[in-house]
């Protein structure tokens, strides 16, 4: 948990993606929820508290500082964090449907600002009453959701596919040849690694710069996995 190396490249790796994309009007903040986080068993419940109060400040400020309405909010989590990102784009989700100031419609119809999730290798348990909490939730309200995971980290609760995610599992990958683990890491790092150096460039292909709901024509649909060579 917390910022690190990794971290920091992920950052830089989507605000390049972003360039590439030709969105100009962006901002990207990485938010360490560790920093708000009371004791371990109440990490999860911690971090999801962060991103629904980072909602509610984005929905609050709908403008950017040109003036330009927030047309769309990609929302990633790592780790633990995935309860953070979850529950942003939960929150920002129900603000959206609920509310009748802010947001909008534009012109396909669809509902805005557009929200995206991406979880990297999520840990799904929250707490000894919801093991199946992750599973059940994460990726169910979004726009469209990812999840990037490997099978043969440590760490527990983040080997399985989500239901209400498309699934990538790059624990096979060829470019993990080349992924020199840093120092007083595990594996459960590689699907951050992997998402900053490979899958926003994959993504930026195959989306071809529109923004992906389910159910659209070019979408994968919940529950797919993608195995990654």
């Amino acid at each position: 948990g917390g910022r690190d190396i990794l971290s920091d490249e992920l950052e830089d790796a989507l605000r390049r993606g972003c360039h590439s994309a030709g969105i100009e009007n962006k901002a990207v903040a990485t938010f360490d929820w560790k920093e708000h986080r009371g004791t371990v068993l109440t990490a999860a419940y911690d971090s999801e508290t962060v991103g629904e109060t980072v909602a509610k400040e984005i929905w609050d400020n709908q403008s950017n500082s040109k003036g330009v309405a927030i047309r769309s909010v990609h929302c990633v989590g790592i780790s633990v964090g995935a309860f953070a990102a979850n529950g942003m784009a939960t929150e920002i989700c129900r603000l959206r449907g609920s509310t009748g100031g802010g947001g909008g419609t534009s012109s396909d119809g669809n509902a805005y600002p557009y929200v995206r999730l991406t979880l990297l290798d999520p840990f799904t348990s929250r707490g000894l009453t919801g093991l199946s909490y992750g599973s059940d939730n994460f990726g169910k309200c979004a726009d469209y959701a990812v999840q990037y995971m490997n099978t043969d980290d440590p760490v527990p609760t983040t080997n399985e596919p989500l239901r209400h995610c498309v699934c990538y599992d790059v624990t096979s990958s060829s470019t993990r040849d080349e992924f020199v683990l840093p120092d007083g890491e595990s594996l459960h790092c590689w699907p951050v690694a992997y998402y900053a150096r490979h899958g926003i460039v994959e993504e930026s292909k195959n989306v071809n710069g529109n923004f992906l709901r389910f159910g659209d024509d070019d979408a994968l649909a919940k529950g797919d996995v993608v195995m990654v060579d």
